[in-house]
């Protein structure tokens, strides 16, 4: 391990406990927000089509398919970690559609989350 990530770990791991209450504090809040402010989800566009029915063409066991052209061909230009994901929330039985609101407000909360320890290790 490089010095610098030695440095890093032991600066990470002594943050002063009020500081990570904190950020979770307000990542918890920025989840909360985003839920508030989206009760019928975010709004759609072509891209989110595209991950939503790759999501529910891997939970119909297809694999990562165009499932809303009429080719129906594999995906070549959508990364498939989003579907991927949408897909692992739908096997809970959380239509991949609901389940973007639930994954773009978890995300929004880490996006908090680090930031804040960016902020921190950038005036420490």
């Amino acid at each position: 391990m490089y010095t610098a990530d030695k440095d890093l770990m032991a600066r990470l791991i002594h943050l002063p406990l009020t500081f990570i209450l904190l950020l979770s504090l307000l990542a918890g809040l920025g989840i909360g927000l985003v839920f508030y402010v989206t009760p019928q989800g975010l709004g759609l566009s072509d891209d989110s089509i595209a991950y939503i029915a790759g999501a529910r063409s891997l939970l119909n066991g297809r694999g990562y398919r165009e499932a809303w052209l009429a080719s129906n061909g594999p995906v070549t230009h959508f990364p498939p970690g989003f579907s991927t994901l949408l897909a692992l929330i739908g096997l809970s039985g959380i239509d991949p559609l609901r389940g973007t609101r639930l994954l773009n407000s978890v995300l929004f909360g880490v996006n908090i989350f680090l930031a804040g320890l960016i902020g921190w290790r950038m005036t420490a």
